[in-house]
């Protein structure tokens, strides 16, 4: 840990002190911290929380350190809406940031706009989806506990170890972004991590569309028009009923059951209980609401299966070999980059490309890096070849 230490030194303007956090449950004391981070240009966070049992995530905690100070702060006793005020003025910094966006968005009723994610850096500097502890290790020589990790952060108070382990969460964020930013900088890649961060600050997660649900469900895939319509009617409904509710979706009915009971379309409590995936604990006046459902789309062929377009959407038999080829070039880039793959592009985006030729490996520093080698394959102008046990792009 010799050179961690001496990075870490250096970066000691950077480093929150090891001075206990402040638990912050105070209306009028998140007030005065607001007003503590305007002052500032960079501010850490973090969040706890659980969606275990939950439609909705449960917020439970929210760690920010600013200059050398950690304040943990309970949501369940303070509005966190104030918070909003950092949002467009001060660059928040996150470690994988997408749930957190999602969470905080929700509570505060706001999105941040500007963000550092120092996952997402870690992905363009060859540490793949490495966690913070990872990070920390490979880059500050830094070594924090997770023991916390599933800890119930619903309860007050909160243990020692939860708040020790919830403050580390964010006590060294800004010093490994600097090592994080030296790094990109020196590699000639901050644009490129800059930029990812943006998209993930656009990339909103919206509640699933109720009549779209069924399209998650693989099972439903070769159902007939009939059965689509009964998959599409009953997936909306256990959608609905769950954020009625607030409760997972699996826990109103199983994927399995939305498909076994579009196939076999019962009619009666009897043969309800009998289709494969159903869980016979369900309370009967459930069960006759969705007997119902079951009914209403069975019946009235004006029902339309929304998605079914995106159920049947299939590559071309000869689009296959080159998606694959494709993906295999922008593995061989990422390798030769040490990127994650992944923030080249995934399979999903490289079918689109192919497909239809849209998408992400069209825009920016995508097109630069691969997606004009693909699209130059595509055409015929350029093939790949082994060299070395390796692939290399020629041009004809």
């Amino acid at each position: 840990m010799g050179d961690g230490r001496v990075v870490l030194m250096a970066l000691s303007a950077s480093v929150v002190s090891d001075d206990e956090p402040v638990w912050l449950d105070r209306q009028s004391d998140l007030d005065e911290l607001v007003g503590v981070g305007l002052g500032v240009p960079r501010i850490a966070i973090d969040t706890e929380f659980h969606r275990e049992r939950t439609y909705y995530p449960r917020l439970a905690l929210v760690q920010v350190a600013i200059d050398r100070r950690v304040w943990l702060i309970d949501p369940l006793r303070v509005d966190l809406s104030p918070i909003a005020a950092w949002f467009d003025e001060v660059e928040l910094v996150f470690h994988a940031a997408d749930q957190d966006l999602e969470i905080i968005e929700r509570a505060v009723g706001a999105r941040p706009r500007r963000i550092f994610d120092t996952q997402v850096a870690g992905g363009f500097l060859g540490a793949g989806h490495a966690s913070l502890g990872a990070l920390l290790d490979r880059y500050l020589g830094v070594s924090i506990s997770k023991a916390e990790r599933t800890s119930d952060w619903l309860r007050r108070p909160l243990e020692p170890g939860q708040l020790a382990y919830a403050a580390n969460d964010v006590r060294y964020l800004a010093a490994l972004a600097d090592r994080l930013l030296e790094e990109l900088h020196a590699r000639g890649r901050e644009d490129w991590a800059r930029s990812e961060m943006a998209r993930l600050v656009e990339r909103r997660r919206r509640d699933i569309e109720p009549e779209l649900a069924w399209t998650r469900i693989r099972e439903c895939r070769g159902l007939d028009p009939t059965g689509r319509r009964i998959a599409a009617s009953v997936a909306a409904w256990r959608e609905r009923t769950a954020q009625r509710d607030d409760v997972p979706v699996r826990t109103v009915l199983s994927d399995l059951a939305v498909a076994s009971v579009a196939k076999a379309r019962p009619s009666s409590l009897t043969e309800l209980r009998s289709v494969r995936g159903f869980d016979g604990r369900m309370a009967k006046e459930r069960a006759r609401e969705l007997l119902e459902v079951v009914r209403a789309a069975r019946d009235d062929d004006a029902i339309v299966a929304r998605g079914a377009v995106r159920m049947d959407r299939a590559l071309d038999p000869h689009e296959v070999p080159l998606v694959l080829t494709a993906q295999a070039l922008v593995h061989a880039v990422a390798l030769e980059l040490e990127l994650e793959p992944s923030l080249l592009g995934s399979r999903e985006e490289v079918e689109l490309f192919v497909s239809r030729g849209e998408g992400s490996l069209l825009e920016g520093w995508r097109y630069d890096v691969v997606g004009r080698g693909i699209q130059a394959i595509l055409a015929g102008e350029r093939r790949i070849e082994v060299h070395q046990g390796r692939l290399r792009q020629i041009d004809r």
